[in-house]
């Protein structure tokens, strides 16, 4: 004997509730569909909440950005009161022997700071 989906069919169709029984049978389906929905929506929504935070911040940041684009920066003197701090500068340097040695002796001459490095990476 072939089962075929046509006898499966009729199987189902055999078992299925009619009359008042299928009109409590589909309530049934739509109630646990719609619990299934709603369990659904709110664990997509804790789960986007981290997303939320992340896009806030942006926007947070933007508009902080934005208010404070028009201040002006801080007087030198304000700034020359600050103690220098060591600073490095890291040069790299590929096939540049030509101007490398005028751009360290400018930046030797023309830097109002005192406590710097130039580190000058070449490749060998």
């Amino acid at each position: 004997m072939v089962i075929t989906l046509g006898y499966w069919l009729t199987v189902l169709m055999a078992h299925l509730p009619t009359g008042a029984d299928a009109y409590a049978f589909v309530l049934g389906y739509w109630e646990v569909l719609r619990w299934a929905v709603i369990i659904s929506a709110v664990l997509i929504l804790f789960s986007s909440l981290d997303d939320l935070l992340i896009d806030l911040a942006y926007w947070w940041g933007l508009l902080v950005r934005f208010c404070t684009f028009w201040d002006r920066p801080p007087p030198q003197a304000l700034l020359d009161r600050e103690p220098e701090k060591l600073i490095a500068i890291m040069v790299p340097a590929w096939q540049e022997s030509d101007v490398i040695a005028s751009m360290v002796a400018n930046t030797n001459n023309t830097f109002d700071y005192s406590r710097y490095h130039i580190f000058v990476g070449v490749y060998a």
